[in-house]
C-alpha cells in the first residue's frame, strides 16, 4: 500500500506532498495540470520495486528505474524529466507500508541514476496503468479494493466522477483521499469530509445552476 508521496521538479509537477493515501485515491486537475505525469511517476516507481530481485533479475534498483522511466515517459534522456525552469534536481519520495523508496537526479542525467535509496522489501504485486476509458468498467472492482489488498489511484477532470466518488464516500462512510490542482498548487482533501474546492467543480456547479435558471425562466 502506498502511504505517502513527495516529489519536486518532476516535469510539470513543481511540488507535491500527499499524505495518508488509502485503497481508493483521486487526483483532480484540468488538462495539462500533470495528472497523467503523476500516475506515470507512481507506476514507474512501483514497477521498479516489483521487479527488483524478482526471479533471475540481475539489475540493481537504479538500473531498473532508469529503464522504467525511459519506457514510460519516452524522453530523449532521463534528465529531460526534470522541470526545465527549476534550480534544483528532480526528487521523488514514496512511502510503501511504512518503508521508503526515494531518488533524485539532475537535468544532465542521461540514463544512470546515482542517487537512490530503497528500503522497501521485495514485492509480489504487479501494478498496471489503465487508460481512463478502461477504468469505467472497473467500478465494482475499485469499490471491492477496500476489502482486499488492492489500491487504486484515479485521475480525472470530470465533475461527475468526483461527485460519484463523493456520494460513495458519504454513503459508505469511507475515506477517499484527493489530490486537487488549484491554480498553481496541489492540495489534499478527503471526500469523506466533503467536496474539494476545485475550479473544475466550481465551474460545473455554476453551469448546472445556470441551466436550472434558464429552465425556470
Amino acid at each position: 500500500m502506498i502511504t505517502h508521496l513527495e516529489l519536486k521538479n518532476f516535469g510539470p509537477l513543481e511540488s507535491i506532498v500527499w499524505k495518508k493515501l488509502g485503497p481508493i485515491n483521486l487526483v483532480i486537475g484540468g488538462n495539462g495540470s500533470g495528472k497523467t505525469f503523476l500516475l506515470k511517476a507512481l507506476y514507474s516507481a512501483m514497477r521498479t520495486l516489483e521487479e527488483y530481485k524478482r526471479g533471475d533479475e540481475q539489475r540493481n534498483a537504479a538500473e531498473i528505474l532508469a529503464d522504467k522511466l525511459y519506457w514510460t515517459f519516452q524522453p530523449e534522456k532521463i534528465g529531460d524529466l526534470a522541470s526545465k525552469g527549476a534550480d534544483t534536481n528532480l526528487s521523488f519520495r514514496l512511502g510503501v507500508d511504512g518503508d521508503e523508496f526515494c531518488y533524485s537526479f539532475g537535468k544532465d542525467t542521461t540514463k544512470t541514476i546515482s542517487s537512490l535509496e530503497n528500503h522497501v522489501p521485495q514485492r509480489a504485486s504487479n501494478s498496471i496503468f489503465l487508460p481512463a476509458k478502461e477504468v469505467l468498467s472497473l467500478h465494482n472492482i475499485i469499490l471491492k479494493s477496500r476489502e482486499t489488498d488492492m489500491q487504486f489511484v484515479l485521475a480525472t477532470h470530470s465533475y461527475f466522477v468526483v461527485k460519484k466518488l463523493f456520494l460513495i464516500a458519504q454513503e459508505k462512510g469511507i475515506s477517499i483521499p484527493v489530490l486537487s490542482f488549484e491554480g498553481a498548487v496541489w492540495r489534499s482533501y478527503d471526500l469523506k469530509d466533503g467536496m474539494p474546492d476545485n475550479p473544475i467543480i466550481t465551474e460545473s456547479i455554476r453551469l448546472y445552476e445556470e441551466e436550472v435558471n434558464l429552465s425556470l425562466t
